[in-house]
């Protein structure tokens, strides 16, 4: 009677060991009873209880005391309640996740700043580059130039300056609120001032200065025109031989006109 009262507990904890095994494949933690998500080892789930999970805490000293770390526990993580940052095992090394707030720059802004002291930039010989969409656009160089980038060879500064441009090696420079806002193709254009050269669409070696220089031109080229409104309902004038046009302010020449 005692071998088969033993023979029977041995496979009762058999059986719990192996129920056991199977639950632990996969644990969920809740209070509706959801069984856990099935890609999760681990699935807590709050269910609306506005509980987190608390990993475990050890303080610096404690963090620096565990023994026998290797490659075997990486991502092995505790918070440390000293420096109040996450700290994970990458293997070899402990490493914080998450310095204190103030350290850095924030998203929406900083103060209290220092000039000469807290700066955006580098502090190596390396320039500092500005990205969108993944392509730099803008690069300080250690000597202090702009150079601006993947821009067709082109140089745009303003509001909706060269908004259009198809950005295919057209080399023009517009500078100004809406300078060349609307050339896609046109190129080798010269446009600094507000609106100037702003409806261009096709037309190139155009130059224009000062306020809506140019304003109206679309498919006019080779113009130069400098000065406030000069030009400004030129719309198709083309090059000098025979119709080349250069006006400055209220005053223009022509191959067979000078005056006012």
């Amino acid at each position: 009677m005692e071998h088969c009262f033993l023979f029977r507990i041995q496979w009762v904890l058999l059986f719990c060991s192996l129920e056991l095994h199977a639950q632990a494949q996969n644990v969920g933690i809740n209070t509706n009873g959801a069984p856990p998500n099935p890609s999760a080892l681990l699935d807590v789930d709050n269910n609306g209880t506005l509980r987190g999970v608390l990993l475990t805490r050890l303080s610096t000293i404690d963090r620096l005391a565990i023994a026998g770390l290797g490659a075997t526990e990486d991502g092995l993580t505790v918070y440390d309640t000293t420096t109040k940052t996450y700290w994970y095992w990458d293997g070899t090394q402990c490493i914080e996740v998450g310095a204190a707030m103030g350290s850095g720059w924030s998203l929406t802004g900083d103060a209290l700043t220092v000039p000469g002291t807290n700066f955006s930039g580098t502090t190596d010989n390396q320039p500092l580059e500005i990205w969108t969409d993944n392509t730099a656009r803008v690069r300080i160089t250690t000597k202090g130039q702009i150079e601006t980038l993947n821009t067709g060879e082109s140089v745009f500064i303003g509001e909706g300056a060269g908004a259009n441009d198809d950005l295919a090696s057209n080399g023009n420079v517009f500078v100004g609120h809406f300078a060349g806002t609307q050339n896609t193709t046109g190129g080798a254009n010269t446009a600094i001032g507000h609106n100037s050269l702003s409806v261009n669409t096709t037309s190139w070696y155009n130059t224009a200065l000062g306020y809506a220089s140019l304003w109206q031109n679309t498919t006019g080229s080779s113009n130069t025109a400098v000065g406030r409104s000069s030009m400004n309902n030129n719309t198709q004038g083309l090059q000098y031989r025979p119709w080349r046009w250069v006006h400055v302010s209220e005053y223009h020449w022509h191959p067979k006109h000078c005056g006012r």
